[in-house]
């Protein structure tokens, strides 16, 4: 089953959603790479030298997306702790 768990009102194209992981609440982190350069022209957002990258929750129980981190350099990875009291981000470039 897919669900679409981004909605319009970000006002964004997700042009490269790369990782994800979820929480023991069912919650999802996920990063999206770029949301200006899709996943065939993602050295251009190398070439560009600016942050298009972006973190998101997804809350299971309202169904609901949230913004957490923007201006991410090339948000390339997402992890939990063992105790899942902070998120993990990567950032390939800065």
């Amino acid at each position: 089953m897919v669900r679409i768990i981004i909605k319009v009102e970000w006002n964004m194209v997700n042009r490269f959603a790369d990782d994800a992981i979820e929480d023991w609440d069912g919650n999802v982190y996920f990063s999206i790479v770029s949301r200006k350069f899709d996943m065939h022209n993602w050295h251009l957002d190398f070439l560009e030298g600016r942050a298009h990258g972006q973190i998101f929750k997804y809350t299971a129980k309202t169904n609901e997306s949230a913004l957490l981190l923007d201006n991410i350099a090339f948000a390339n990875g997402v992890a939990l702790s063992k105790d899942q009291d902070f998120l993990l981000i990567c950032e390939t470039w800065r």
